[in-house]
């Protein structure tokens, strides 16, 4: 419906002007003939209902398309007026009121869209109800008359003479009517039959219906109906003398009624503008010849200049002067949206200058952009660059609601790359470790305008999270409420510990000492990676991990083959001491099928397309219409995928369950506000170029068609999963949990002790843990929530010793319960000789059987067996 509003809504601003002519050229050619004035009508008339018109180079329509779906929907909500005055005072306000939001599913600007063209339906329902009415009330007023002659007949209760009927029109006249006024009035309603007028008004009524909400459209049907009148008249009176002048004219003051509302029916003799009829009669001359040719002449010099439609035109892209650029990168986890700086926008009109365009190609038109960048101009109107695949091959310019395809490798990589960030370098100076020690003398005054001048980039989802880049080793991570004081400012070390400082409150001289050597590690193996010899790629393996230079190098590691990969086309081998500098270095990210040193932790992992794909289409499914403030996260278990194969395309479905959270941050954790868990099937269809489109997003119906709808859609062999809810959940919680901390550096060791101090408050008379448990359900379900980090913490403390009271035996059986369900099997224990079992006990027990584990299977099939027990080895640094 909303597309619908829209497109009714750019057809009446672009009649519009239409409309102004015509009031402007009536009043010009008022000693032409009336007719004239209601063929310009009905050009007004076509354009206002025909969804299509023809363009032409005389065209002095501004635009044909003012307000654009694609973009209201999509990118950032701007007009395009074709009036640059206009645009520049309007879209920057639109842009800041209804900015999107790259966490929702739509824009803002849409959703009030739909909510107005639920009101312009409303509104065409009662006017179309008044019309109903209105034509019944009539019909039961001549409901008792006697006839007159033909289609003639006399009724008491009509006070004026008019048509009513469309088929088999009649004409009404009141009884009480003077004999001699009836001859010019029945003259007048036939001169309306003959002209056809009783279709004409409805039809302008019906178009009015439709356009109710433009102003113009009521001017415009007011004079229609007084110009049909006026034609009429001149019509009857052409060929009288001024004695029968003078009797039409007494017969209209006779006939005439007070004024009406807009009506639909019926044609009324004396219903419109008499006195400006009574003196059109008496001072009727017939028009000269010269002056009829004029109007026509005129007529189809507003047809051609008002009714057509500008001829499309490439976006003039040699004179730019760009005002504002916003990016927007939906391939990120969360999505990437920034506003560019005056270098960014130096350098985009450079690059535009010189691109290369071919002619309209509207097959993008009903494609979701992948990323784009909506601009601003002082000269040329609002529009935008978008990419819609991954490698850069459908790029196109959105301009006056028109895509052009670019053909201009240069800048699909350009534009792919500053949607992604990369290319941001020169923009503000780099944050340093000195600048990190002057800031933090500042302690709780610090604030977020204090890091404006450095280079950063938006990586939260929900909460608002900067991440400003120092080197390969540290980075500082700024999180919050923009308008509040930022509720932390971490100083982190990019290694597997993961450790961090607030800035604020901590030594940040003493922590960048303690790193010190981490980073000499990493300056080591930046050097030590470039200068290997690399070759052409050819080898066949998967990365299990990957590391990202300072220069946005991604080098694929896989220790077992001892190779790496630099950017997806070289290859060089590993000596044994580059592979152990690399262990050391603390910079390893996973790849696709690495030993993740936690179990199931998505957070830590690189997406391959169609995870990526799938995640990205369970968010735009489920998130909430404001999520403001929440954090959205989704996880996805696959049962299975079956593969469908056509002559230029493939589709996958993918089966499985899908988890979708939002969280809101509390000093005490995670607070899921909505989500749900549900059984679904995603199809995507690869297109030739390898681009993945969303065919369909399938969920089971509620209540009785639920399992059925499962068994019919799913395969037979993976149904009975796709119906055990219990099976997935634990780790895909742990999964969204995980995505959620690392968006929002959360203080995850805070959290669960607060939690472990709370299960072990009551009840204060038992010793069993159980009893613990048992009390505080909510607790503990939060604590094998927390996954790897619960893990961490809990070894951490039994590594320093010390562990016998009620916290040592809550932390050992939430240890086991999350390793039991990433697949180990339980330790078994044997009765101490006093009977009192300790949790520092049980972790000695896993601690051994894991450096036992180590020495039975090799590093990969260690992590994928035993997650819990290899997070654990890489904790003590054995792995």
């Amino acid at each position: 419906m909303s597309d619908l509003f829209l497109n009714i809504l750019n057809m009446s601003i672009a009649a519009s002007w239409l409309i102004l002519a015509v009031v402007l050229l009536r009043f010009v050619l008022k000693k032409a003939p009336k007719s004239i004035a209601v063929l310009l009508w009905g050009i007004v008339a076509l354009r206002l209902a025909v969804p299509f018109s023809f363009e032409s180079a005389l065209s002095l329509i501004p635009s044909a398309e003012t307000f654009n779906a694609h973009n209201i929907q999509y990118g950032t909500p701007a007009i395009s007026s074709g009036i640059p005055a206009v645009n520049n005072a309007v879209n920057p306000v639109l842009g800041e009121t209804f900015a999107p939001n790259p966490a929702g599913s739509v824009n803002p600007l849409y959703v009030w869209t739909f909510i107005v063209s639920v009101i312009w339906f409303i509104g065409i329902a009662a006017m179309l109800l008044y019309a109903v009415i209105s034509y019944v009330r009539v019909r039961r007023s001549v409901a008792e008359r006697i006839p007159y002659e033909g289609n003639i007949f006399l009724c008491d209760h009509v006070k004026s003479p008019f048509i009513l009927g469309l088929v088999r029109p009649k004409i009404y006249l009141p009884s009480s009517m003077d004999e001699a006024a009836m001859g010019p009035v029945i003259d007048h309603e036939k001169a309306h039959l003959a002209r056809r007028d009783h279709w004409w008004k409805p039809l302008g009524f019906l178009v009015l219906t439709v356009h109710w909400f433009n102003p113009l459209c009521w001017i415009a049907y007011v004079l229609l109906c007084r110009d049909i009148e006026l034609a009429c008249d001149e019509k009857v009176i052409r060929q009288m003398d001024l004695d029968g002048k003078k009797q039409y004219s007494a017969a209209l003051l006779e006939c005439s009624t007070g004024r009406r509302l807009v009506t639909v029916c019926p044609l009324a003799f004396g219903e419109v503008g008499v006195k400006e009829r009574v003196k059109n009669v008496l001072n009727y001359k017939k028009p000269a010849f010269w002056l009829i040719v004029v109007a026509v002449v005129a007529c189809g010099v507003v047809a051609v200049i008002f009714a057509t439609n500008p001829v499309k035109k490439q976006p003039p892209m040699n004179n730019l002067q760009l005002i504002s650029a916003d990016v927007m990168n939906l391939r990120s986890d969360p999505p990437i949206l920034y506003s560019m700086n005056t270098s960014e926008l130096d350098e985009l009109s450079s690059r535009l200058k010189d691109i290369n365009m071919t002619g309209v190609d509207d097959d993008l038109m009903g494609m979701t952009p992948y990323y784009s960048i909506t601009i601003t101009d002082q000269k040329v109107e609002g529009f935008s660059v978008s990419g819609f695949d991954t490698d850069g091959n459908h790029v196109g310019i959105l301009y006056q609601g028109h895509y052009y395809r670019v053909q201009d490798d240069d800048f699909s990589r350009y534009l792919q790359n500053i949607c992604a960030g990369y290319q941001r370098a020169d923009a503000l100076p780099r944050l340093t470790l000195d600048d990190v020690v002057t800031l933090s003398k500042k302690g709780n005054a610090l604030s977020w305008p204090d890091f404006e001048r450095y280079q950063g980039w938006e990586v939260g989802s929900g909460l608002y999270i900067m991440r400003y880049e120092i080197d390969e080793l540290f980075d500082v991570l700024v999180g919050g409420v923009p308008d509040e004081t930022p509720w932390y400012i971490y100083l982190r070390v990019n290694n597997e510990a993961d450790d961090r400082i607030d800035i604020r409150t901590e030594d940040v001289s003493a922590f960048i000492e303690a790193h010190r050597d981490d980073a000499l590690k990493v300056d080591e193996l930046s050097a030590a990676l470039n200068k290997l010899e690399y070759q052409p790629f050819t080898c066949d393996g998967v990365p299990e991990y990957q590391i990202y230079d300072i220069d946005g190098t991604v080098y694929s590691i896989n220790f077992s083959e001892k190779w790496v990969w630099r950017g997806n086309n070289e290859q060089a081998e590993l000596s044994d001491e580059l592979i152990r500098l690399l262990r050391e270095s603390g910079v390893l990210v996973a790849g696709e099928n690495t030993p993740i040193p936690a179990g199931p932790d998505a957070a830590a992992t690189t997406l391959s397309e169609e995870q990526a794909a799938i995640r990205q289409a369970i968010l735009k499914h489920n998130r909430s219409a404001d999520p403001t403030g929440l954090v959205s996260c989704a996880s996805f278990a696959e049962l299975a995928c079956i593969v469908v194969d056509g002559s230029d395309f493939s589709e996958y479905t993918h089966y499985g369950w899908a988890l979708y959270n939002e969280y809101r941050v509390t000093d005490s954790g995670l607070k899921t506000v909505s989500g749900g868990h549900v059984p679904v099937a995603i199809t995507f269809r690869e297109g030739p170029s390898g681009t993945l489109t969303l065919e369909e997003y399938w969920e089971p119906r509620d209540g009785s068609y639920y399992a059925p709808d499962i068994r019919e859609k799913f395969p037979a062999h993976i149904a009975e999963n796709a119906l055990d809810s219990q099976k997935f959940i634990l780790q895909q919680t742990q999964e969204c949990y995980a995505q959620a901390i690392a968006s929002t550096g959360l203080n995850t060791d805070k959290v669960i002790g607060t939690l472990i101090e709370t299960i072990c408050g009551s009840p204060a008379l038992s010793s069993n843990p159980g009893d613990y448990i048992a009390e505080h359900p909510i607790e503990y379900r939060e604590l094998t929530y927390y996954g790897r980090y619960t893990l961490k913490y809990c070894f951490a403390r039994f590594e320093e010793g010390g562990e016998t009271g009620l916290a040592d035996q809550i932390m050992a059986q939430a240890c086991e319960d999350i390793a039991v369900g990433w697949g180990e099997e339980p330790l078994v224990f044997s009765t101490p000789d006093n009977g009192v079992f300790t949790g520092q006990m049980w972790y000695s027990a896993f601690k051994n059987n894991a450096q036992s584990l180590l020495e039975q299977y090799r590093e990969i099939e260690l992590a994928e067996r035993y997650p819990a027990s290899y997070l654990l080895l890489s904790m003590l640094g054995e792995v």
